[in-house]
């Protein structure tokens, strides 16, 4: 659900699990509540997360699904109005996650290149919002 009253306030939403070359991603959409114990059973063992940062999942919450994932990259897709909403999102979920993010302009995993530790990469859109909140320009073509 997108909020955490079973859908009431902001309806359904889907997420969607994709496993390939062994590695299993999850793309959480606009999801506004923690997992159930039978979700997590039913999503299994997660490598990288792409979890929504702002909108109806505060940033607490948010930290709180990633403990229950435990995915070794985390990469957060802020849900904002505008540039100054996304950047308070990213900042409060920064702060809750306990340190900085690794920016990057694309991310390419592979089971055995995997962190140890969980591992949260901000992924660089060209002219939006960067760790720092100053807008990214584009990597040279």
């Amino acid at each position: 659900f997108r909020d955490d009253r079973q859908g009431a306030d902001r309806g359904k939403q889907t997420a969607f699990v994709v496993e390939l070359d062994g590695m299993h991603t999850i793309h959480l959409g606009e999801i506004g509540h923690l997992l159930t114990e039978d979700e997590l059973a039913e999503v299994g063992s997660v490598d990288v997360a792409c979890i929504p940062v702002g909108g109806a999942l505060s940033a607490m919450h948010a930290a709180e699904l990633i403990a229950q994932l435990d995915p070794r990259i985390v990469v957060p897709m802020p849900v904002c109005k505008d540039d100054a909403d996304c950047r308070e999102a990213l900042a409060k979920f920064f702060h809750e996650m306990g340190g900085e993010p690794v920016a990057s302009p694309k991310l390419a995993v592979t089971l055995s290149g995997l962190p140890a530790e969980t591992t949260t990469v901000l992924l660089e859109s060209r002219g939006k919002v960067a760790a720092a909140g100053a807008p990214v320009e584009p990597a040279p073509a």
